[in-house]
């Protein structure tokens, strides 16, 4: 529930944001109908909502490393370029048996 209310409030600000009036406005309006049926009076606190906001900022970090780890890794495989495995033919066995 913490979460349907930060999107309703995330919502509410682009809502005013874009203006009433507008096309984009209008579009913002209805998920903002369609979340705000399911909302529960009181379900959200502002400590709940500070709780939610933490562990999503907590989980966006621990993503962001994982993605710059990632670049790490293909950097440092691009850089390589090929340097796996050794060509056929060398590695002590001829050619001739």
């Amino acid at each position: 529930m913490q979460l349907l209310a930060m999107a309703a409030k995330f919502l509410d600000q682009a809502y005013a944001a874009a203006g009433g009036a507008s096309e984009l406005g209008q579009k913002i309006h209805k998920p903002m109908g369609e979340i705000n049926k399911l909302m529960v009076p009181g379900a959200s606190t502002p400590a709940s909502e500070r709780n939610a906001m933490e562990e999503a900022q907590m989980k966006n970090a621990q993503n962001n490393q994982q993605m710059q780890q990632l670049r790490q890794q293909r950097m440092q495989s691009m850089q390589g370029g090929g340097q796996g495995a050794a060509p056929p033919g060398a590695g002590g066995m001829g050619a001739a048996a």
